[in-house]
């Protein structure tokens, strides 16, 4: 067997990996014509959401996929490159869309903000599939030690003006602190944990990060609680995964770096 054959065989296996769990692929959001264009299929032949045949193009369509990212503790948690131009995440989604929500919501009220551009969300078994724009790109963590200080610190001067102006953005009204779409606030931070009600101040959210938890006893959160001081908090939108891997920078012929995409 050739080295060749041998890498194609692993590329296969880990990609088989992630389409055992498709079955009937759902479209929560619809497609756009690029995606359609991937899959083979069109928005006027798709019943109620839902078609065998699109199951098994997306299925087809993920196994000769290039596996360009694997969170190793999930090896169903990936990200594939469908195409020269579109990639799909792959994720665990509970129906939690808020990532493919808030990227939408981005484009629509912030569309300056350097974020992902997504196309399209199908789920399947609980797992999700958002299709994004595949972007070329040169992260932050691949080259920063080889970076000078007045490198450095015009990307972090980007940076900080992109988080400025993510936080700068009002909040809706009437919607549930967890994300703009008013869904249920959760913590994740051990486990997921997901608030009963919908949280719309500060205070009804710090009842919520105190109260019920699996891991402390009442005294001892009653005592955090009374150690902490009450203030009245600003609500702002956030990236919750803000990291060197998902800060993507481009060089020009100058030396000088400019700040192109925060990732997820």
């Amino acid at each position: 067997m050739s080295a060749s054959t041998e890498q194609d065989l692993i590329i296969n296996h880990h990609t088989n990996e992630l389409t055992s769990s498709i079955d009937i692929a759902t479209i929560v959001f619809s497609l756009s014509e690029s995606v359609q264009t991937l899959l083979e299929t069109h928005a006027h032949n798709i019943s109620n959401e839902q078609s065998q045949s699109l199951s098994i193009n997306l299925s087809n369509i993920i196994k000769i996929s290039e596996i360009i990212w694997q969170f190793k503790a999930c090896c169903d948690h990936a990200i594939v490159k469908c195409s020269a131009n579109i990639v799909a995440k792959i994720v665990l989604s509970f129906e939690n869309y808020t990532e493919y929500i808030s990227i939408q919501y981005l484009v629509q009220h912030a569309s300056d903000i350097s974020t992902s551009k997504s196309l399209s969300l199908m789920s399947s078994n609980r797992t999700s599939y958002i299709f994004m724009f595949f972007v070329l790109n040169l992260t932050v963590n691949q080259i920063w030690l080889q970076l000078s200080r007045d490198q450095k610190v015009s990307i972090s001067d980007q940076l900080n003006d992109a988080l400025l102006r993510l936080r700068a953005l009002n909040v809706p009204d009437s919607v549930s602190l967890s994300d703009v779409d008013d869904e249920e606030c959760k913590d994740i931070r051990r486990h997921i944990r997901i608030c009963q009600e919908f949280v719309r101040t500060c205070a009804a959210f710090e009842d919520f990060k105190f109260f019920n938890s699996h891991f402390e006893s009442f005294a001892y959160i009653f005592l955090l609680r009374d150690l902490s001081s009450s203030h009245t908090a600003k609500v702002v939108f956030s990236h919750e995964d803000l990291r060197p891997e998902n800060i993507v920078i481009q060089p020009d012929q100058h030396g000088n770096y400019f700040l192109i995409e925060i990732l997820d």
